[in-house]
């Protein structure tokens, strides 16, 4: 894939600032390219609506990454490296076949937002009551129960779990 294909954005941070962001997406990518790992000041990148199964290891050279779009991938699972980029303040992992969190997104401390949109979660992250995010989608998943506990995430917001076979559960 060449380079000129990318898109170089310009990305207006939570704080008013403006940073590097790159654009990445719909370009049936089936690996992630290794000239990126060597642009290590970039803070948004989208690598939604392609093809990746996984992301490689090299993912944590991008360690000013706050928001990452992965959304309408064939990721199975949340890949490992995630829990390295830690200065994700959005994750978006929409349109998956993604079944659980792994443990490491406790490593996220900067975490707001997580996209779980369209994947096959069918029961709550409770790895989730220990991050500080805020606002959590998780609409159309077969998410069968929430935790009565829910109310433990403190910094919580949002809640989306439309489109579920939802119900409160009564254990915490």
């Amino acid at each position: 894939m060449d380079e000129s294909e990318w898109q170089a954005q310009s990305v207006l941070n939570r704080n008013g600032d403006l940073k590097k962001g790159l654009k990445i997406a719909s370009k049936g990518l089936t690996f992630v390219p290794e000239r990126l790992f060597g642009m290590t000041d970039i803070y948004s990148l989208d690598l939604s609506n392609n093809e990746l199964t996984d992301l490689p290891e090299e993912m944590e050279k991008l360690a000013l990454l706050e928001e990452l779009d992965l959304s309408r991938n064939n990721l199975e699972k949340v890949p490992t490296v995630i829990g390295e980029l830690t200065n994700l303040r959005v994750l978006n992992l929409t349109g998956n076949k993604i079944k659980e969190l792994p443990r490491d997104i406790i490593y996220l401390r900067k975490l707001e937002d997580i996209l779980l949109d369209e994947n096959q979660i069918s029961k709550f992250p409770e790895i989730l009551f220990q991050s500080n995010v805020t606002d959590i989608y998780m609409r159309r998943n077969g998410l069968q129960d929430v935790p009565a506990g829910i109310g433990k995430i403190q910094n919580l917001r949002v809640l989306v779990v439309s489109d579920n076979e939802v119900r409160l559960s009564r254990k915490s």
